[in-house]
């Protein structure tokens, strides 16, 4: 009688309830005044620091700038902040370096008491800092210092009577811009130094951009050096105090102290005037969000190079991997390590291995396996809770792949081979640099960058090449018999394992990654979005609804009734299944009555079918419930015509047991009970 109760409370709930949420973009908070004089950024969390009058301290935004709030440094100016691992770096007026290695929480002052530290840069776990004093009979153990701890220590280099106010580094080349001698260079990690040729100027800011030296100046403007600080030359900024200088791809900005905001795309040659009027002082890079800091009104930022601004918060990593465990979603970065969603990507949490390049991802039970660009393969055995260092630990891992026991890891010397969950590799006997891997049952396919498609029928010990010889394969995907191959010029169709191949459309696209589910072959291109084919690559349909830009994809997901894509720039997105590949219309009769049919097969394992009728133009929603009432997936959310339908449900992440549908279309809601049994 009180299962029977229960039973009855949840379908009148159900029947009841109508929780339809919105898509929508909801404005940012943020900090909306104050003298911010530096920014810096360690992964998700932007750091701004306080520098002058009585806004002071360093305030940390976790959610790139939706939400600003202090840290436990509330009483110093901060003219510097930089990131050296997970350390986060400040320097401040008369106190020396703090440092934080919990992302603010606490701080530790570690050295360089009393002095006013105007500069950091660092170039890993080696941080520099630039010291001047405020007055000209100031400390008189001024210059630059160096850490290679992270900041934990410091020694002041052979460039110890010169005021510092500016540092870029670039390997082990270390620039020094002067109070008023212009700028020194040190290409030993400033263990000697020399004075370079640009004239005796008050140097405020320097940029690096490959072997091209900004340095902006008081009174004179902007210089350039395109031979690493051997001669100079005078851009077109002249007369005018500079700011900041900052360099982000192709983009040059600099601030001056006209309240103005200028632009070059073309290295300095020409530049144009942003609409941002602010003195800028310092700036911050998040792919291809730009944060900028101001001496009044707080943090600006623009995703649009610079063309508009706006106040701050939008996530913009760069995604190169992405996989799925059960119920959660791993997302590999660049700069910014592995995040992971249980919610479906509503909402993600960086993992304990942060401040990486992350290159491939895949799971196996509760392991997660990660690799790197440089840095080899990390591992966690426990869903993605901590991290260590595999055996392999160098070269950069492009694939990585699970088949069965065995962990396949594609690096720039061919494939290795793990039978212990990455405890040791071994070098099978493909030795080209590998992109990617498939499998179709004991076959497993991988693709590489230079000599097209190989297959192995033992287990990945033994390989041979195939037909697809002479292609760069950056992804690989199979349906049955059939092999689908993205290049640079296209996907190819293989229709008996690899042993012949076809042109099979996109010939002009840059495939980064192919994914499939059933029938249906979708393509990630470089320039165009993506596409999806439902006829083996026949035809093919291009798929960015709802995005702004055609954007470059870098990786695809299907699970949980997502597709997720992972964009080179602009984070994850996602949408619903349903919806990309369009809900199946079963009938060309147009229903009288709203209806819900029982899913068949009942019981059912893992996947059922659901069938509905629309008799007119309805919004139309269907959530799974669990027995306790939650809502555990939505099936379908979109305004829909008249017409009879069918969705199905994949359930392979649940647990055997009673589950209910609900539809809710205009005023007709009905709600039914469906069993899964595995």
């Amino acid at each position: 009688m009180k299962k029977f109760i229960s039973l009855f409370s949840l379908f009148t709930i159900l029947l009841l309830s109508s929780k339809f949420t919105p898509a929508q973009w909801v404005q940012s908070d943020g900090i909306y005044g104050g003298y911010i004089a530096s920014l810096t950024a360690n992964g998700n969390n932007i750091f701004a620091g306080f520098g002058g009058g009585w806004q002071r301290g360093v305030y940390v935004s976790t959610n790139n700038g939706v939400n600003w709030t202090t840290t436990s440094m509330d009483r110093n100016c901060v003219m510097s902040l930089a990131v050296s691992g997970s350390n986060v770096i400040a320097g401040t007026q008369a106190d020396g370096i703090y440092r934080t290695t919990d992302n603010g929480t606490t701080w530790i002052h570690t050295a360089l008491d009393d002095q006013y530290v105007w500069a950091l840069a660092v170039n890993g776990s080696t941080v520099f800092a630039g010291t001047a004093p405020v007055m000209a009979d100031g400390l008189s153990d001024q210059g630059v210092f160096i850490s290679t701890d992270c900041g934990s220590t410091w020694e002041q280099t052979a460039l110890d009577t010169i005021s510092i106010y500016a540092l870029a580094v670039s390997g082990t080349n270390v620039f020094a811009g002067t109070k008023s001698n212009g700028v020194y260079i040190s290409s030993n990690n400033g263990a000697n130094w020399i004075k370079s040729t640009l004239p005796e100027q008050h140097v405020t800011s320097l940029a690096i951009k490959g072997f091209t030296i900004f340095a902006g100046t008081i009174a004179n403007g902007l210089y350039i050096s395109n031979d690493f600080g051997t001669t100079w030359s005078q851009t077109s900024l002249s007369e005018r105090n500079i700011l900041s200088v900052s360099v982000n791809g192709s983009f040059i900005y600099t601030g001056t102290n006209d309240k103005e905001l200028y632009v070059s795309t073309n290295n300095g040659t020409t530049w144009s005037l942003s609409n941002l009027k602010e003195y800028i002082p310092s700036m911050t890079f998040n792919g291809s969000n730009i944060f900028a800091a101001s001496y009044f009104h707080g943090v600006n930022l623009s995703t649009n190079n610079g063309s508009t601004w706006n106040q701050s918060s939008i996530n913009a990593c760069h995604i190169k991997a992405l996989v799925a465990s059960g119920t959660r979603i791993y997302a590999g970065t660049y700069s910014l390590g592995i995040f992971a969603s249980t919610n479906s990507g509503t909402s993600w949490s960086q993992t304990s291995l942060n401040n990486k390049d992350i290159t491939s991802l895949a799971v196996k039970d509760s392991y997660v396996f990660a690799g790197l660009l440089d840095s080899g393969i990390y591992i966690s055995s426990d869903n993605g809770a901590s991290w260590s260092h595999s055996s392999y630990n160098y070269g950069t891992v492009m694939a990585l792949f699970t088949n069965g026991s065995n962990i396949l890891a594609g690096t720039g010397t061919g494939v290795l081979i793990s039978s212990n969950n990455g405890l040791n590799w071994t070098q099978t006997d493909l030795s080209s640099p590998i992109y990617t891997f498939s499998s179709n049952g004991s076959r497993i396919f991988t693709g590489t960058i230079d000599n097209g498609v190989y297959f192995s029928s033992n287990n990945g010990i033994n390989w041979t090449q195939t037909s697809l010889d002479t292609s760069g394969v950056n992804s690989l995907a199979v349906i049955g018999s059939n092999v689908f191959a993205g290049t640079n010029k296209g996907v190819y169709l293989s229709t008996n394992n690899g042993a012949n191949w076809i042109e099979a459309g996109l010939n002009e696209q840059n495939i980064n990654y192919l994914a499939t589910n059933g029938t249906n072959v979708f393509a990630a291109t470089e320039g165009s979005g993506i596409f999806l084919s439902t006829n083996n690559g026949i035809n093919w349909i291009q798929k960015n609804q709802g995005m702004d830009i055609v954007p470059a994809i870098q990786a695809l997901l299907i699970t949980n009734n997502y597709i997720f894509a992972g964009l080179w720039g602009l984070s994850v997105w996602k949408r619903l299944y349903s919806d990309i590949i369009g809900i199946r219309n079963i009938s060309s009769e147009i229903p009288g009555n709203f209806s819900l049919s029982q899913n068949f097969p009942n019981p059912f394992n893992p996947v059922t079918n659901i069938r509905f009728n629309i008799p007119k133009s309805s919004l139309v929603r269907i959530n799974i419930y669990d027995i306790c009432g939650k809502n555990i997936e939505t099936l379908v959310n979109r305004e829909m015509g008249a017409g009879n339908y069918e969705v199905n449900w994949n359930a392979i992440h649940y647990a055997s047991g009673t589950y209910f549908y609900k539809i809710e279309a205009g005023e007709f809601t009905a709600v039914k009970r469906m069993v899964l049994l595995k």
